[in-house]
């Protein structure tokens, strides 16, 4: 993969979990950092993921994003913010083989369209 087909921003952001006055647990995300990325467009399934939350249809749309390798990467605390809107990292995938292996990763990540 060449440098110039990281052409689309992304921020990556980190979760953290503190406590409050009252002894609640409060998540929030920070820690910003812009990559360069490779952003697919939405992924197509033969059957479009619908669920119902309180009374609303909401479409789950994934899409998957290559980016330079990161050491660390986790779904559990990881989350992009794509054209503004927050997207889960589902999976992060590392590439087989010598091509590369090291220098990319490509997350699959979804977010909820309202």
């Amino acid at each position: 993969m060449q440098a110039g087909t990281l052409n689309t921003p992304i921020t990556l952001q980190t979760k953290t979990t503190t406590t409050d006055n009252s002894g609640e647990k409060l998540e929030t995300w920070g820690s910003p950092l812009t990559l360069r990325s490779r952003v697919s467009d939405r992924i197509a399934t033969t059957d479009e993921r619908f669920s119902q939350a309180a009374d609303q249809e909401q479409a789950r749309v994934r899409v998957q994003v290559t980016i330079r390798y990161r050491a660390g990467l986790s779904p559990a605390l990881n989350r992009l913010i794509i054209d503004g809107q927050p997207h889960d990292i589902l999976a992060v995938l590392k590439p087989e083989g010598s091509l590369g292996a090291g220098r990319y990763l490509t997350l699959l990540c979804e977010r909820i369209a309202r």
